[in-house]
């Protein structure tokens, strides 16, 4: 996996979150520079018909543990 990546909520994000209604308020992904790997970032998904945010891991691989990932 590649070193960081930037995440900015700019106005091209605003108006994906519009048309995919998803809700800038609650669902605000993360706004800011170099992300590196193994932290929690926010993807969109598809459930249900909808389009939601959830939490995931940005990660290549993972191996379970005990404790999660």
């Amino acid at each position: 996996m590649c070193g960081r990546f930037n995440a900015t909520f700019d106005s091209e994000v605003k108006k994906l979150y519009t048309s995919l209604k998803i809700n800038k308020v609650i669902d605000k992904p993360i706004d800011k520079r170099f992300v590196k790997s193994a932290v929690t970032i926010f993807i969109v998904r598809e459930k249900d018909n909808n389009h939601v945010v959830e939490h995931a891991i940005r990660w290549l691989l993972l191996a379970p543990i005990d404790t999660g990932f």
